[in-house]
């Protein structure tokens, strides 16, 4: 979680926004994604907002929704990298085939 993090604010993806908000919903899969991508075992939904709380992030729940405070999200640039990680996977897949 700890890389994603990481990664995504480091990549432009998320950014710090005092007036930003992200539900945890929105966040995970993109996580979800990024784990597969780099053949890591992503946890549950539940646990990922446990560690984000753990770790500072601001999180609360309107309207019964876990949602992270103080950041917007860019989710065009981080489709953009992950579907360069997963067209990198996958020709990596298809070369090992062809082997």
């Amino acid at each position: 979680m700890f890389s994603f993090m990481v990664w995504a604010k480091s990549s432009g993806a998320l950014v710090e926004d005092p007036m930003g908000r992200i539900p945890v919903e929105t966040l995970y899969p993109y996580y979800v994604r990024y784990c597969e991508v780099r053949g890591l075992n992503p946890v549950r939904q539940e646990d990922f907002t446990k560690w984000l709380k753990s770790h500072g992030y601001e999180v609360r729940k309107p309207q019964h929704k876990s949602t992270i405070y103080g950041y917007r999200l860019k989710a065009d640039v981080l489709e953009q990298l992950l579907r360069r990680g997963e067209e990198e996977e996958s020709m990596g897949l298809e070369s090992y085939k062809e082997s």
